[in-house]
């Protein structure tokens, strides 16, 4: 006995492919996007901690810069001063 499809069996079949494709694809870009978002989290907080150690940085650098123009001018006082000689 041979089996023989139906026409309206066939396009149930290919509807039932479609859908699951669909679902396929659907629950593929939720696993991207969820992806994306993990990515974009773990990037934040990376930049957030970057941009504390660089504002570290740049108060150092700021901080050696002062003192380095206190030296000069503490310095070029300390030559500058009038030297006064002893009499004898």
């Amino acid at each position: 006995m041979e089996i023989v499809e139906r026409p309206a069996d066939v396009l149930i079949f290919r509807q039932q492919q479609v859908e699951a494709r669909q679902r396929e694809l659907d629950r593929r870009r939720d696993a991207l996007e969820a992806r994306i978002t993990a990515l974009r989290k773990e990037f934040e907080a990376e930049e957030e901690e970057a941009r504390r150690v660089i504002g570290q940085e740049r108060d150092r650098v700021d901080t050696v810069e002062e003192d380095r123009a206190r030296m000069g001018v503490s310095r070029r006082a300390e030559t500058e001063a009038p030297v006064e000689e002893s009499r004898s």
